[in-house]
């Protein structure tokens, strides 16, 4: 960017922070807003078009950078200075959000209207009407090119080309406006200092390989063709997009005529030679004089009979063959994909595959499952594969992410998650690992560790893993056993205490661990000189290592019988565990279901309140309680049910059932651990007045994470006018939920998040005394 555009838009954010004039927020159709808009145009021979100063230029270039820079507030106010402003629209039927720079009403500065969508689909199509008065119903298609194939942006000029009668200083001439003479500096196709062209300029330098289309209409004679395309010179580029286009509209319809500037040299009618914004595309030395030397083929001009722009149906014609050329912006993860077995330290490669204009790519990696990412490479080049150097770290719950560089809203993620099983190894001679501190933390070690003894080590041997529970389980010295389902069923395991002086779990292991032993359930295993873990998953034994597995056992028991305390699971993480828990009611029973977003449901004990009784469970004293066998699964009067888990599942879910005769209708449970982190929840299907602080209750969405749509729960205790909106967590408009009076009593509202990326927005409810936000995730 020009070092003087920046340091004005820095001098202009710092003097303006103290005033920020709100941006105006609306919903509807985007084509019926343009088409208000170019019906108030001023038409021909009323010299309302004002050449923009110099000044004026340089403000509009700046705000037109700050929008591509998402900074609208600051453009809204920058907008304000040349008498515009910055309008938030969210089409309700494209389902997409616009931000409209437009003339003020005050205003007499009738340069145009530009259009811009962040997350466009198609990010380097740039669809611009220069003639909307004149070429009839230009605008309108467009617009409707621009919507319905999620281009990038539209600019929309804000007079008929005749409204000024000066002539502009570029060459070429026309009759238009009258006898055969310059083009008028209203006819912003033929300037060098209008809008449409700063704007072409901005886009040009800011989107890489920036495509410009340009609908025009004309009176077709009898020797006419339907279809006068160009791209602005008599050259063929390397890309022939205008011999695509024109390929695409033939694929559809067939007995349409055309002539194409660079192959039909003979043809020299409206090929658009002197056009500015396609001299500029093509790297013209000066667009206002000179045509260009050499095509980009980025610039496409096309002339149309009016039976291609006269109605919906004709028009959308040309937009088919423009979504036909140029395909959506897409990445797709090919691997890992999910469900693959990685090892850390391996060079393994990320496949992919591409489709539209995507450029250099960035490559990240999450081991939770998508809450948090962290880099792998900035940029690479897009060619479909990338050799990665597989982290230090376990988890089963990796995913890939792809974003483009140029445009983060085009990424993709992997399917499912897969596993990265990670090694730790001591120093010889040492009892210290070598990257402890990359294996152990605060939820790190969610997945595969292998943790290799050496065979110089005798005596107690001190592992770096702090628990918050006591005690870890190991393996019993010269024993046979069956191997089970369960860490319960499956044989001889004992305690080992904890070192008090660090804090630090003592294997009193002696024994020198050597060779590798996998065995299957039903197994009869003779263990000599071993000591090991069993993963929850009741799969394999391990005799050269310590395995760990953080998910359940063989059949996806959600809790397990007379379970040990896992010394690796730390708790609790409240960001991380997000519970969401629903009653129902069924025949003579209450159910209460607690579900989390996490690979385990890492609490320990549940209070339920019913209206006559109170039940309490506690899943680490020793019960009983295994589920899976169905031999008790009732407990205190409360019959567990747990829902079968899979290593694929996104949520972890548990029933708790109570007889209505025995414990009345539960009215809310409470959840704790044992660190004493608790958490309670209240029935959704009631509202109680002594439980409204204000006027109305907002509830979390459920389910969350959500994908694609989620359901928002609110109470009323009276009779209230209410907005809900969605939002961006950068603030970004998305949709109005609800806007008007809503009766006391229980409502809701649903959102869909189709179309939208994935990450966290907030759903903001208002009334007229308070305003509460609300998180919502959506992970696709």
């Amino acid at each position: 960017m020009n070092g003087k555009i920046l340091y004005s838009i820095v001098i202009l954010i710092i003097s303006l922070l103290t005033y920020l004039p709100a941006q105006t927020n609306t919903s509807g159709s985007l084509s019926d807003y343009v088409i208000a808009f170019t019906d108030g145009l001023p038409g021909a021979n009323g010299n309302d078009y004002q050449i923009p100063t110099s000044s004026q230029r340089t403000e509009w270039s700046n705000t037109i950078v700050l929008i591509l820079q998402g900074n609208y507030g600051v453009a809204n106010v920058v907008a304000n200075n040349f008498g515009y402003r910055l309008v938030i629209l969210y089409d309700t039927t494209t389902l997409e959000t616009y931000y409209i720079l437009e003339k003020q009403s005050s205003s007499s500065n009738h340069w145009g209207m530009f259009v811009y969508n962040p997350k466009a689909k198609r990010s380097r199509l740039f669809m611009q009407a220069p003639h909307p008065k004149y070429d009839s119903n230009t605008d309108r298609q467009a617009t409707y090119i621009f919507r319905y194939n999620s281009c990038r942006a539209l600019f929309i000029t804000g007079t008929h080309r005749c409204n000024s009668t000066t002539n502009s200083s570029c060459s070429g001439t026309s009759t238009v406006c009258g006898p055969n003479g310059p083009y008028k500096i209203s006819d912003q196709a033929h300037t060098a200092d209008g809008m449409l062209q700063v704007t072409t300029n901005v886009l040009n330098n800011y989107i890489s390989g920036l495509v410009v289309i340009q609908p025009h209409g004309f009176s077709q004679g009898d020797d006419d063709p339907d279809v006068i395309i160009s791209n602005g010179t008599r050259f063929t580029p390397e890309n022939d997009y205008a011999v695509l286009l024109r390929n695409n509209m033939l694929l559809i319809d067939d007995t349409l005529t055309f002539k194409t500037a660079h192959i039909d040299l003979d043809w020299d009618k409206l090929i658009a030679l002197t056009n500015t914004q396609g001299r500029l595309i093509n790297n013209s030395s000066n667009p206002c004089s000179n045509n260009a030397a050499l095509t980009t083929g980025r610039f496409i001009h096309i002339e149309q009979c009016f039976n291609l722009r006269n109605s919906t149906a004709s028009r959308k014609k040309l937009s088919d063959a423009v979504g036909m050329t140029f395909p959506e912006d897409k990445i797709t993860v090919l691997s890992p994909n999910g469900f693959e077995l990685l090892r850390s330290g391996e060079v393994t490669p990320i496949t992919w595959s591409t489709t539209g204009f995507v450029g250099n790519v960035k490559l990240e990696y999450t081991t939770n499952n998508g809450v948090s990412w962290m880099l792998i490479t900035a940029s690479t080049v897009n060619n479909g594969t990338y050799n990665w150097n597989v982290p230090q770290i376990g988890t089963w719950k990796g995913r890939v992410r792809i974003s483009d560089n140029g445009n983060s809203n085009i990424s993709d993620i992997s399917n499912s998650v897969f596993k990265i099983i990670h090694s730790v190894y001591p120093t010889t001679g040492n009892t210290f690992f070598v990257d402890a501190a990359s294996a152990f933390g605060p939820r790190r070690l969610n997945g595969v560790y292998d943790f290799h003894r050496g065979v110089d080590f005798a005596g107690s041997y001190n592992t770096p893993i702090r628990p918050s529970r006591a005690g870890v389980i190991v393996r019993k010295e010269d024993s046979t056993q069956t191997a089970g389902t369960s860490l319960q069923r499956f044989g001889n395991w004992i305690l080992v205490r904890i070192d008090s002086a660090n804090g630090q779990v003592r294997h009193n292991a002696y024994l020198h661990l050597n060779g590798f032993h996998r065995f299957n359930v039903g197994d009869t295993i003779t263990t000599l000189d071993t000591i090991g873990f069993m993963g929850k998953s009741g799969y394999e034994i391990n005799t050269v290592h310590l395995h760990f597995e953080l998910y359940r056992n063989l059949n996806g028991t959600a809790i397990d019988k007379d379970k040990a305390r896992n010394p690796v699971e730390l708790l609790p993480y409240e960001d991380i565990n997000q519970y969401t828990v629903t009653f129902s009611t069924r025949n003579d029973s209450t159910a209460v279901t607690v579900t989390v977003h996490e690979t385990e449901l890492d609490f320990d004990g549940l209070i339920l309140y019913g209206k006559l009784k109170t039940k309490s469970i506690s899943f680490n004293s020793r019960i009983g309680i295994d589920p899976a066998d169905n031999d008790n699964p009732w407990y205190n009067e409360v019959f567990i049910e747990p829902e079968t888990f899979l290593q694929s599942s996104v949520n972890q879910r548990i029933n708790f059932r109570t007889k209505i005769a025995e414990c009345g209708e539960i009215d809310s449970v409470r959840i704790y651990d044992v660190k004493g982190y608790s958490k309670s929840f209240t029935r959704i299907s009631e509202i109680r007045e002594n439980k409204l602080i204000e006027d109305f209750v907002l509830y979390q969405n459920y389910p969350n994470p959500f994908n694609p749509s989620t359901k928002i729960n609110f109470g009323l205790k009276k009779d209230l006018q209410i907005k809900i909106e969605i939002v961006s967590v950068t603030g970004e408009f998305i949709e109005v939920l609800a806007d008007g009076w809503f009766s006391e009593g229980n409502h809701s509202v649903d959102f869909e998040g189709k179309g939208l990326s994935s990450g966290i927005y907030f759903c903001r409810f208002q009334t007229p005394e308070f305003v509460k936000m609300l998180k919502l995730s959506l992970i696709k």
